[in-house]
């Protein structure tokens, strides 16, 4: 199955806009589960900003 993921900036970052680690990475081990069971991952991502400023 194709699961597409969006990430965008608030969910990506705090309410301080400083990126939010431990979100980034529940949100890498879960998709690292599915993609371990044969799962086509792919991320849109609108907090690419976001991410990068962090």
């Amino acid at each position: 199955m194709r699961i597409a993921v969006k990430l965008g900036t608030s969910t990506l970052t705090h309410e301080t806009g400083r990126l939010n680690i431990r979100r980034v990475e529940s949100i890498s081990k879960i998709l690292s589960d599915l993609k371990n069971e044969g799962h086509e991952i792919i991320i849109i991502s609108s907090g690419a900003i976001a991410m990068g400023a962090g």
